[in-house]
């Protein structure tokens, strides 16, 4: 067995993987044959034991306002991505209130104390029109693990959220940004923050294919962690999180393994779509290589 541990499921998002509609949401089926399997989205990905189900969620809207499509790789052709494409907030955030959301999903897990997930993305060179909003924002989420999910019945509710940053005044860089928190059931909201950092000596490359690892290991403040590390499209591999962290709530009576978590995504305000759409463009991000393993490699420990 590799140092990786087992590889649990790859994808290129090549011709045989589909998006199909699935009620409100979506999903992928097939299998990539330009890569050696595990290389199915139903046999593999989701007959991984600790596995659920996999989806694609938006919670709101029409093709016309969201959508998640596998299409023609628009920077290297003979390549297909998937393409995360978001114009208008159709998520409801309250009354009146609306937010924006493409994710997939792998929910109902069991016993998921550990993995590694790799990918590529590239963010649309649109996204560069976020760097001229004029106030600073954390809140645009690409990855999202939940240590348990807040919407279900359980005591600890605990997440740990991967987002872009973006300091004060216009012209600023994006950063990486992690933050682990607990959900405070009776005031409905997301605190206190358990941990937070930053990252500002990386600045995210837009129109720049960059490879992603991210690693979780469930613990407390001695035994868990999440790590990053980028690697930009002809640059060098950087550390960007290395962290020894509560990866549950520390209120809890044992450990909670990861029942929900949201491998790809692009969830932001109704403030961020709304500027990026009225000044000519939209939210969209592509993902390829898709590889998901058991544990990070033991070099890279």
């Amino acid at each position: 067995m590799s140092s990786e541990g087992r590889l649990i499921f790859r994808s290129g998002f090549e011709p045989e993987s589909v998006v199909i509609p699935a009620g409100g949401n979506d999903d992928i089926v097939g299998g990539d044959r330009s890569v050696a399997p595990p290389n199915d989205w139903e046999k593999d990905l989701e007959g991984y034991p600790k596995f659920g189900f996999f989806h694609i969620q938006y919670q709101g809207g029409e093709p016309e306002d969201r959508y998640a499509r596998i299409i023609p790789d628009p920077t290297t052709p003979g390549n297909h991505v998937l393409h995360f494409w978001l114009k208008n907030p159709r998520t409801p955030a309250g009354p009146n209130q609306f937010k924006g959301r493409i994710q997939a999903n792998i929910y109902n897990n069991t016993d998921l104390t550990e993995v590694c997930l790799k990918r590529r993305l590239y963010l649309h060179p649109d996204l560069e029109l976020l760097r001229q909003y004029p106030d600073g924002f954390g809140w645009f989420t690409l990855e999202e693990l939940w240590l348990a999910a807040g919407w279900i019945d359980h005591p600890f509710p605990f997440r740990i959220t991967l987002n872009l940053r973006k300091d004060e005044g216009a012209g600023q860089p994006l950063h990486f940004d992690v933050h682990g928190q607990m959900r405070d059931k009776e005031r409905d909201r997301w605190q206190p923050t358990i941990w937070h950092e930053t990252n500002r000596d990386f600045e995210v490359p837009i129109a720049r294919w960059m490879s992603l690892e991210t690693y979780y290991r469930q613990g407390d403040d001695r035994s868990g962690r999440f790590f990053l590390a980028v690697q930009p499209e002809g640059g060098e591999r950087r550390v960007i999180f290395d962290l020894t962290v509560w990866t549950y709530s520390p209120d809890a009576t044992e450990p909670i393994p990861m029942t929900h978590w949201n491998p790809l995504k692009m969830y932001t305000s109704a403030s961020l779509v709304d500027y990026v759409r009225n000044a000519g463009g939209v939210l969209q991000v592509y993902y390829d290589d898709l590889e998901i393993w058991e544990r990070l490699p033991e070099e890279k420990r």
